[in-house]
């Protein structure tokens, strides 16, 4: 998978966000997906 994994931590929980190639030079939005743990 081309882009990027960022890791980033919130209240004590792991947060990662994959960014797409393209991300940093488009001027168009992206879709999002939030996808939580079954432990939440």
């Amino acid at each position: 998978m081309n882009g990027r994994l960022l890791t980033e931590s919130l209240e004590g929980r792991e947060l990662f966000i994959y960014l797409p190639p393209s991300y940093e030079t488009s001027k168009t939005g992206f879709p999002v997906v939030y996808v939580q743990d079954s432990g939440y």
